[in-house]
């Protein structure tokens, strides 16, 4: 417990016990409820109070009178907290209109205990004048002013965080829709190169099949201008130039043809005739 806190009680000014004793009730009160009520009091004792500063100290006094009972008789006996702060009122009305000339006098010796006792008494106080409730009226209107633009501001924050939400929400459909489509042409475009994939292997097949039955028709006539010339044993210029149009003719369709696919197809000699003339 701070020394001046100590002080304070010890002067009889301020109890560390429940100011319902009278009925029964000794609880202490708790060191925070005092050191509380210490620094009221000496807010109240020892500094000098402004009229704009009326309000601020009707504050302290109502808290001042809450701690002046333990929490058990706060919650039970609400209405003996609100006659002791009735009490204070009065007191520092009366504080109010007490003469200047009342003020402790270090030199004096009258019979006052009290401005024996406490040094430094307060200076007068007046009571509020109507210009001083005028400015507390027109402040606690710039309060209110505060309050409704507080008031404003919030409902613009939660309009804002509403917008936010229903973006979010929309943004999350459009990333699902987005995503069911990628897939969906996804597998579109799977199904159509497959289907493009079979096609062309069908045409080329076919294509294949085709060279096939050429290379065999080209085969049969090189094997009859090659039976010619063994029996012969010569061949005139339009034969010579019949048998090579041929071969060219062979080399080119066979160029179309990939792999070794077309071999099984020609006879050794066509086979030394391609790889001769390619």
């Amino acid at each position: 417990m701070s020394p001046s806190l100590r002080s304070l009680i010890d002067s009889g000014r301020i109890s560390n016990r429940c100011l319902r004793r009278n009925d029964h009730c000794h609880q202490e009160i708790s060191d925070r409820n005092l050191e509380l009520a210490r620094r009221i009091l000496e807010s109240v004792e020892f500094q000098a109070i402004d009229s704009n500063q009326d309000y601020q100290y009707e504050v302290d006094l109502w808290m001042l009178a809450g701690y002046s009972f333990c929490d058990s008789c706060q919650r039970v006996y609400p209405e003996q907290v609100e006659s002791y702060h009735r009490m204070l009122i009065r007191c520092l009305a009366e504080e109010f209109r007490a003469p200047m000339d009342s003020v402790y006098d270090s030199g004096s010796t009258s019979g006052s205990n009290r401005t024996k006792t406490e040094p430094q008494r307060l200076k007068e106080r007046r009571s509020c004048h109507p210009n001083e409730l005028e400015s507390l009226a027109k402040q606690i209107k710039q309060l209110e002013h505060q309050t409704d633009g507080f008031k404003r501001r919030i409902s613009d924050l939660k309009q804002e965080l509403e917008d936010e939400r229903k973006q979010h929400q929309q943004l999350k459909f459009q990333h699902i829709q987005m995503v069911g489509y990628a897939e969906a042409k996804y597998a579109e475009m799977i199904q159509f190169g497959e289907a493009k994939h079979a096609e062309m292997m069908q045409f080329g097949e076919a294509r294949f099949a085709e060279l096939m039955q050429k290379i065999a028709g080209l085969e049969t006539q090189n094997l009859l201008l090659q039976q010619q010339m063994q029996n012969q044993h010569t061949i005139d210029q339009q034969d010579m130039a019949k048998m090579i149009g041929t071969i060219k003719e062979l080399n080119a369709e066979l160029v179309q043809c990939y792999g070794q696919q077309y071999h099984i197809w020609l006879t050794p000699t066509s086979q030394h005739v391609v790889g001769h003339c390619a």
